[in-house]
């Protein structure tokens, strides 16, 4: 009887200065345009401050939604990509089972960074360190997926590939 594996990773998408620009001009807008409905607020109608503190929760909401990580779980050869937003909500990428993955390549590879119609979910920003997995996913069809496991996470998921695919992803390399 085999015990039960499970391993997950947390994968953090790192702010970049682009990213940082667009937080500060998002904040800039709204605290133009909520000074400006304050201003009105006072002439016309109490209601505009509604209005310019809905647009600051709004800014908020926005800026939030610009931090990303992807959680990797592995359980018994089934392999979960979820998407976390501001720690707070979580999507299901991708789920597919390691046995059905039909071939694996680092990002580097020429060949990996063809994409040949397919849909292409990146779930990871260190593309050094990524790996281009082919696969046919339970609800998205065939697509690749873009990851960048850990050594830990190759090792297991090894154990559940087919031997043909599990050659080209080392744990070393």
């Amino acid at each position: 009887m085999e015990l039960e594996t499970y391993k997950e990773q947390l994968v953090k998408i790192k702010s970049t200065k682009a990213v940082f620009a667009g937080k500060i001009m998002i904040w800039l807008f709204a605290a133009l345009a909520a000074a400006a409905f304050f201003m009105l607020a006072l002439r016309i109608t109490p209601f505009l401050m509604l209005l310019s503190a809905g647009i600051l929760y709004l800014a908020y909401k926005l800026c939030n939604t610009m931090n990303i990580e992807y959680e990797y779980l592995c359980v018994n050869g089934s392999f979960d990509v979820d998407k976390i937003v501001n720690k707070a909500s979580r999507k299901n990428v991708l789920s597919f089972d390691l046995k059905d993955v039909e071939s694996i390549e680092r990002w580097a590879d020429d060949k990996a960074q063809k994409v040949q119609n397919l849909k292409v979910h990146q779930c990871t920003d260190d593309l050094q360190n990524a790996w281009v997995f082919t696969v046919k996913a339970n609800k998205k069809g065939r697509c690749k997926a873009v990851i960048s496991p850990n050594d830990e996470m190759k090792r297991l998921m090894k154990r559940f590939l087919a031997p043909s695919v599990a050659r080209s992803f080392s744990s070393d390399s």
